[in-house]
C-alpha cells in the first residue's frame, strides 16, 4: 500500500490510497467465501459454489462492495496512522479505481485538527479572581431558606384566599359550554401565584372565600401543547374545598437546633458564614481557571472543523432534551410552547459549541508541545476524587469510567493542562473596578 497527502485547507486534507493488486485479489477472495456461505444456488451444495458462477448469479458488484469495505476498513486505518494525520469526524469515501487485476485507489478527504501557532504564555497577564466575603445578608437568605422549608400549612377557616395559600379545588372546563377532555379534576391541590395554571387562573382565584364556585374565564396560549385548546377561551367552573396558609418559624435558637446540630442562631449563621465563604473561594477558583483559558484561547486563530462543532451540538441537544424530560417535558413539547425549530434552537447552542471545539483544539495543542499526559496513576487520583465528593462508592465510579475511559482522560488532560497555564500566566491584582466590594 502507498498513500499521499493533500492538505486543502489548515482543517482540511486528502488522502489518496493505492492498494497492490494481490491485496486485492485477497479480499475479494475473502469476500468470495464469506458471501458462498450465505447464498443457496439450484445445483451446488450452499457453500460449494464455484467463484465464476457465484459471480454471474450475483453480480461481480457484491464481491466487490464487500472486498472494497475489507480493505477499507484495513488500509484507511494504516494510512492514517503513517500519515500522523488527527482526524476529526467521519470520512468521505471516492473509490477512483477497482477492477480485476488492478490496484484499488481511492481518496478519503477528511476534516483534521489544524495546526496552531501558540503564543508566549508567561507574556500573558490575567487579572486574580479574589472571593467573595459572604455578607450579612448572605446568611439571611440562607436562613430564610431554612425557615421556608420548616414551614407548616394550617387550615384557613375565615378568609379569602391569597398569593401564596394552597387551595384544594374542583374545576371543570368549557369550551364553548362543552366539557372538553382533560379540563376537570377534583381535590386538586393548587398554590396560588405559582403560575402552574393557564395565565390568568390562579390571579382570578384571589379572594374567593371556602366553599365558594366562580366562573373563571381564560385564554390558553397559543402555543400551548393541544392543538385543539391553544389559543382559544374557556371557561372554568371552580369550587374551593379547602384554603390553606403556610405558617413560618421564627429564626431564632429554636430553628436552629430544627435544621442542624447546633444549639443556637449564632452557632448556625457561624456554620452558614464558613460554607459561603468556602464556596465562594471555590467559585473563585473556578472563575480563574475560566478567566485564564479565555484569555489564553481569544488571540489564537484556529480554523475550528466543522465536524467537531457538530458532535458538540448533537451533545448539547441530548443533554437538554434530558434536562427538561425530568420537568416531564419532551423536547419536541418543549419547541412547540416556545414556538422555535429545531435549527433556532441549534443556532442557539452553535456559539457555545464553537467556544468549546477552539479551547479544546488550543488546550491539546498545549499539552502535545508541552509533552503533558495522562498516566495511569492521574486516573485512579481522579476516581478516588470523584467517589469522595459525590459520595460514591469508589468501585462504581470506575466501572462507570470504564465505559467512557478515553472521554474521562481527555478531561484530565485538559484540566492538567490549565492547571500548567495557571501557573505559566503573569497573575496580576484585580483594579479596583474589578475587585469584591468587600475584599
Amino acid at each position: 500500500m502507498k498513500f499521499s497527502v493533500e492538505k486543502i485547507q489548515s482543517n482540511l486534507a486528502t488522502l489518496e490510497i493505492e492498494v497492490e493488486e494481490q491485496r486485492v485479489e485477497e479480499a475479494l477472495d475473502q469476500s468470495y467465501r464469506k458471501i458462498v456461505k450465505q447464498v443457496n444456488i439450484p445445483g451446488f451444495r450452499k457453500g460449494k459454489v464455484p467463484r465464476p458462477i457465484l459471480e454471474a448469479q450475483l453480480g461481480r458488484g457484491v464481491l466487490y462492495q464487500e472486498a472494497l469495505d475489507i480493505l477499507l476498513n484495513q488500509t484507511y486505518s494504516e494510512a492514517l496512522k503513517e500519515s500522523a494525520l488527527e482526524v476529526v469526524g467521519e470520512p468521505k469515501v471516492e473509490v477512483v479505481q477497482m477492477d480485476r487485476d488492478m490496484p484499488l485507489i481511492y481518496k478519503v478527504t477528511v476534516s483534521i485538527k489544524p495546526e496552531i501557532v501558540l503564543p508566549d504564555f508567561s507574556e500573558i497577564e490575567v487579572e486574580d479572581e479574589l472571593p467573595q466575603e459572604p455578607t450579612d445578608e448572605d446568611v439571611q437568605k440562607v436562613l430564610h431558606n431554612y425557615q421556608q422549608r420548616m414551614a407548616r400549612l394550617e387550615n384557613v377557616e375565615s378568609g379569602t384566599v391569597e398569593k401564596g395559600n394552597i387551595v384544594l379545588i374542583d374545576f371543570v372546563g368549557y369550551l364553548d359550554g362543552v366539557p372538553f377532555e382533560g379540563g376537570a379534576a377534583q381535590d386538586y391541590s393548587l398554590e396560588i401565584g405559582s403560575q402552574t395554571f393557564i395565565p390568568g387562573f390562579e390571579d382570578q382565584m384571589v379572594g374567593m372565600q371556602l366553599n365558594e364556585e366562580r366562573d373563571i374565564e381564560v385564554t390558553f396560549p397559543e402555543e400551548y401543547p393541544r392543538s385543539d385548546l391553544a389559543g382559544k377561551p374557556a371557561t372554568f367552573k371552580v369550587k374551593v374545598k379547602e384554603i390553606k396558609q403556610r405558617v413560618y418559624p421564627e429564626i431564632d435558637d429554636e430553628l436552629a437546633k430544627d435544621v442542624s446540630e447546633f444549639e443556637t442562631l449564632a452557632e448556625l449563621k457561624e456554620e452558614i458564614r464558613q460554607n459561603l465563604r468556602e464556596k465562594a473561594e471555590k467559585d473563585a477558583k473556578r472563575n480563574m481557571r475560566e478567566k485564564v483559558v479565555e484569555k489564553v484561547v481569544a488571540p489564537i486563530e484556529v480554523d475550528v472543523p466543522e465536524p467537531m462543532v457538530e458532535e458538540r451540538l448533537k451533545d448539547m441537544v441530548t443533554k437538554f432534551a434530558q434536562q427538561i424530560s425530568i420537568q416531564g417535558t419532551t423536547l419536541e413539547q418543549y419547541l412547540k410552547m416556545t414556538n422555535k425549530s429545531m435549527k433556532e434552537l441549534v443556532d442557539f447552542f452553535r456559539p457555545q459549541a464553537e467556544t468549546w471545539a477552539k479551547s479544546t483544539l488550543v488546550l491539546e495543542a498545549i499539552a502535545k508541545k508541552e509533552n503533558i499526559t495522562v498516566t495511569d496513576q492521574d486516573v485512579e487520583d481522579r476516581i478516588t476524587r470523584t467517589s469522595e465528593e459525590f459520595g460514591m462508592k469508589r468501585e462504581d465510579v470506575s466501572e462507570s469510567v470504564n465505559g467512557v475511559l478515553e472521554s474521562f482522560k481527555k478531561e484530565i488532560l485538559l484540566d492538567k493542562v490549565v492547571n500548567y497555564l495557571m501557573t505559566t500566566v503573569k497573575i496580576v491584582p484585580p483594579t479596583a473596578d474589578s475587585a469584591p466590594e468587600n475584599a
